[in-house]
């Protein structure tokens, strides 16, 4: 009888260690769950700016497009009329113009990168496609917008 009362009180200490041991890895387990949310919610975030960044310098570029187009047409008909002040406040337009595209292109540059690395993060970090679809469309819409 003691031989198993000894063999019982050992059984309910091992239990007892292993039980310990299973809720110290749930702990662990749960904070890093929770920095993993926490880091994917930053990602999103970053990814979501980008994004909006993105946009408003497409815009920002197609309008600068269009005006440097207007000044082309300026340009061309500045040469057909009488040499005079209207040619040099043309290419000084233009070359502000110029300028600025090269501005929004370096932008564009350092938006690429950004959402480089918040693929790199996304992917290192094991999270679900939806957010690496919206950075490929952010991505897709970057290339489009150089082209």
């Amino acid at each position: 009888m003691k031989e198993l009362l000894k063999e019982n009180h050992l059984l309910k200490e091992t239990m007892k260690l292993n039980e310990q041991g299973l809720k110290g890895r749930f702990e662990e387990l749960s904070a890093w769950t929770e920095k993993q949310k926490e880091v994917r919610r930053v990602c999103e975030i970053q990814s979501k700016e980008a994004k909006e960044q993105l946009m408003a310098l497409t815009h920002e570029n197609k309008k600068l497009k269009e005006v440097l187009g207007k000044l082309k047409g300026k340009t061309e008909r500045s040469f057909q009329d009488p040499p005079g002040d209207p040619k040099a406040v043309a290419e000084q337009e233009m070359e502000q113009l110029k300028t600025q595209v090269a501005y929004l292109q370096a932008e564009m540059a350092d938006l690429r990168g950004i959402v480089s690395e918040l693929q790199h993060k996304l992917k290192s970090s094991g999270h679900s496609q939806d957010s690496c679809v919206e950075i490929r469309m952010a991505v897709s819409v970057l290339a489009l917008v150089l082209i």
